[in-house]
């Protein structure tokens, strides 16, 4: 059926990795992850950044998160 073709009602996200030698401080977390859709094969990759200003270097990766906001997103390229 043609429209099972183009659904977008279902994702997968995969392969999270924080990517810690590209945070430059303790207020900012950057990420790498795989996203999938039905009917595509190869995952796009994307990467996401969160920045908490009241982050320390002892805060805890829960509460990092809860009180920061999303600061940068680039959807990168197709993983082959």
């Amino acid at each position: 059926h043609i429209n099972n073709l183009v659904r977008n009602d279902t994702i997968m996200i995969r392969c999270i990795e924080a990517l810690e030698k590209l945070n430059p401080n303790p207020q900012t977390k950057r990420f790498l992850f795989w996203h999938f859709r039905i009917g595509i094969s190869n995952p796009t990759e994307y990467y996401i950044e969160f920045t908490n200003e009241k982050a320390t270097k002892d805060t805890f990766f829960k509460e990092f998160l809860e009180n920061a906001k999303m600061t940068f997103f680039y959807k990168g390229t197709i993983i082959i």
